[in-house]
């Protein structure tokens, strides 16, 4: 059974009232000591998995808190909840969000074939007739591989930045299923990077446009952006770094929509917010309908539109995202039955399951379990 958003009562009250009853609530005790908690965490994993900067930020019902650490570049400037990261793949949430949008309000369905939103000259992949739809490429039950077999960076350091629409046009054209769509799991960035392409293309507006007008701006996400080539320097955007050497960003090609988003740990404490309180948006329904499972990869993990959900200690469940590039790594989570979530930042390429890990454990203190 698909867990049930934190309801708060807002609909009955008045514009005053609802804005304090859905803003966070002060810091309290209880929030001192899971502070704490993340605290010791934070500088254990620091020791362990060096990394410039990291930003971690919590929410719970006793309020909201950021928790910075080292420094954004060579002029030493404290990392902040404003310092923006790529945050890599947690780009996946805010395309399937998008969907989650564009189906409320009638412009897609979730069991679209991709076909329907490509040029009658390029032909989608099917299995024996069965076409792969909107929601199969949210939830990676596509059948797509993880990466385009045509794929051929001439930079390795921004790997994804000329693969044009031509080159994902070729490779819907000459790839074959090896099975059924919506029969088995499998990560991919493809599918994703598809799926923000083709909404994109329907709506007749650049992704970045699409996001900012329909994701980003009814958040309040004001300092969330997607990276564009060309686009100018941002002198809050924390530089990433591999192995302790500085290293480019990435940009994203077609393929945005797996990706190509960059924030901080204020806006995407406002994505968290959103999540666990839908009803305190303009988006409500969206958001329901982005959290309601829609595919079960095993027994320990399912699909919501771009969330990965996993069942925690009791009847909770955690959802969450990780998300890394060539010099950055993220995690966002909550917990819709604890009101609780968490987001992490860092601009260092650490192994993603040691990030993904300490992600976890963040997200359970702020439980405090």
């Amino acid at each position: 059974m698909h867990p049930r958003p934190l309801r708060l009562r807002c609909a009955a009250a008045g514009a005053l009232t609802l804005s304090l009853i859905c803003s966070a609530t002060p810091t309290s005790a209880r929030a001192h000591q899971s502070g704490g908690t993340i605290d010791s965490l934070a500088r254990a994993f620091r020791a362990e998995h060096p990394t410039p900067a990291l930003v971690i930020g919590v929410v719970d019902s006793t309020g909201e808190r950021v928790l910075p650490y080292g420094v954004v570049g060579d002029d030493s400037a404290p990392v902040t909840g404003d310092t923006r990261f790529e945050v890599g793949s947690v780009t996946k949430v805010f395309t399937s969000l998008l969907l989650a949008r564009m189906v409320e309000s009638g412009d897609v369905r979730l069991d679209d074939p991709i076909a329907r939103y490509l040029p009658d000259s390029v032909e989608a992949p099917d299995y024996r007739g069965k076409q792969i739809t909107l929601r199969e490429l949210a939830t990676h039950s596509s059948g797509l591989p993880r990466l385009p077999t045509n794929i051929a960076p001439a930079n390795m350091s921004d790997p994804y930045a000329d693969y044009a629409a031509d080159k994902l046009y070729d490779f819907l054209d000459s790839y074959e299923l090896s099975r059924a769509p919506d029969s088995s799991y499998e990560y991919s960035n493809l599918g994703a990077g598809l799926l923000g392409f083709l909404l994109s293309r329907h709506a007749g507006k650049p992704f970045a446009d699409l996001l900012k007008e329909r994701i980003f701006q009814p958040l309040g996400m004001d300092e969330s952006y997607v990276a564009e080539l060309g686009d100018s320097t941002d002198a809050r955007l924390a530089r990433g770094h591999a192995e302790g050497k500085p290293a480019p960003f990435w940009h994203f090609g077609s393929l945005e929509g797996a990706g190509a988003v960059r924030s901080s740990a204020n806006d995407l404490l406002r994505l968290i917010g959103a999540e666990l309180r839908p009803e305190c948006t303009s988006m409500a329904r969206a958001i329901e309908l982005s959290q309601e499972i829609r595919f079960h990869a095993s027994s320990q993990l399912a699909l919501a539109l771009g969330w990965h959900v996993v069942q925690l200690p009791g009847s909770s469940r955690l959802y969450w995202h990780n998300g890394g590039t060539g010099g950055a790594r993220s995690f966002v989570g909550f917990v819709p039955e604890a009101g609780a979530g968490v987001v992490v930042l860092m601009n260092e390429a650490l192994p993603l399951d040691a990030v993904t890990q300490f992600g976890v454990h963040v997200a359970r203190a702020a439980l405090g379990q």
